[in-house]
């Protein structure tokens, strides 16, 4: 339903920051250049990925935008999950 990013991103655990040495580059430059993003994360996401292909959960939690669009697509996605409820959720 959202329109594509215009860079890709790839989550990192934390623990593996240092294979990113000699890499960095500014925001800026990397949104004019089109780089890959890396997100880091604190724990090991590949414990809950499948397919080399991030978790919903960790998905919606790296999220930094929270508009209406974004919202009610991450409502649809976790309504696939039995044990969510939205109705808690203020």
């Amino acid at each position: 339903m959202l329109g594509e990013p215009e860079q890709e991103y790839f989550a990192l655990y934390s623990k593996f920051r240092d294979q990113l040495d000699g890499y960095l580059v500014t925001e800026e430059q990397a949104a004019e250049e089109k780089l890959p993003v890396v997100q880091l994360i604190k724990y090991d996401i590949d414990k809950l990925s499948r397919n080399n292909t991030i978790d919903s959960v960790t998905m919606i939690l790296s999220l930094s935008e929270k508009d209406e669009r974004i919202q009610m697509s991450v409502e649809e996605l976790m309504g696939k999950y039995d044990w969510y409820d939205s109705e808690g959720e203020e």
